[in-house]
């Protein structure tokens, strides 16, 4: 397959959380366990980083918490990876800080993920970039009213201080703020963030019907069967959850 040719002077921050039980993913619980949502997040993690070693020309930017973290995440990761803790107090904070020092370093289009999207590929994320070649900001919605990406020119701190975070005004507040400072700004499509087990359910069902390929997130995908195979019905089965929502293609 053809590598996504991204010109130099590109890079992509992934946020990420140092996997410890009961620290990370915790909406996962109850219906997993400590062990089985960390085992979850490590996987979605590993698969995004392996998706984003398929491009040329980008750099990729690991900004960690907690700051004191970075030996346990180096085991992790290993060494061929750019790691730098997140620093500042809350999310938008921490995002500035991580915006600012990209820039610093050099980088003139910059985009921002999270770990926990699965339909994140490198197409959505070579679309995301190429979106700043004729816009300043460009943001990827999800449903719960948040954004999953967010990428700019140059930092814009304004988009990030005092910020209603997780709640389902932080889209519209950034759009708001974005026309008031005349900031032009391409929208991407939608995707959804892995938080909760309905979510995991819902992610392991249509990688099982094959609306989403479970060759794009492989460790993931080997995690659900294991946790859940044994618990989901396959689909089209007769269960008592609730229709499955339509998960955008990619």
């Amino acid at each position: 397959m053809t590598r996504p040719l991204i010109r130099s002077g590109s890079a992509v921050i992934v946020f990420l959380k140092a996997p410890v039980p009961g620290t990370v993913k915790t909406r996962l619980m109850p219906r997993f366990s400590a062990d089985e949502a960390v085992d979850l997040y490590r996987a979605m993690v590993e698969d995004l980083l392996a998706r984003l070693d398929r491009f040329e020309g980008v750099a990729v930017r690991v900004c960690f918490a907690p700051p004191r973290a970075g030996r346990s995440i180096r085991a992790w990761l290993g060494r061929h990876v750019g790691l730098e803790p997140q620093r500042g107090g809350d999310l938008g904070a921490r995002m500035s800080a991580a915006f600012k020092s990209a820039f610093r370093a050099g980088f003139d289009r910059v985009v921002l993920v999270g770990s926990d999207v699965p339909g994140l590929t490198p197409r959505v994320l070579s679309k995301a970039l190429a979106a700043l070649h004729d816009n300043d900001v460009v943001l990827g919605p999800s449903p719960d009213g948040g954004y999953y990406l967010i990428g700019m020119t140059e930092a814009r701190i304004r988009l990030f201080s005092e910020m209603p975070w997780s709640t389902r005004r932080v889209l519209r507040e950034t759009l708001r703020r974005a026309s008031t400072l005349g900031v032009s700004v391409e929208v991407l499509a939608p995707l959804e963030d892995i938080d909760t087990a309905a979510d995991a359910r819902r992610l392991w069902r249509d990688m099982q019907s094959g609306r989403v390929r479970s060759s794009s997130a492989p460790r993931v995908a080997n995690v659900l069967r294991k946790i859940l195979g044994a618990r989901l019905p396959r689909a089209g089965a007769a269960s008592g959850d609730s229709p499955r929502r339509r998960r955008p293609r990619t």
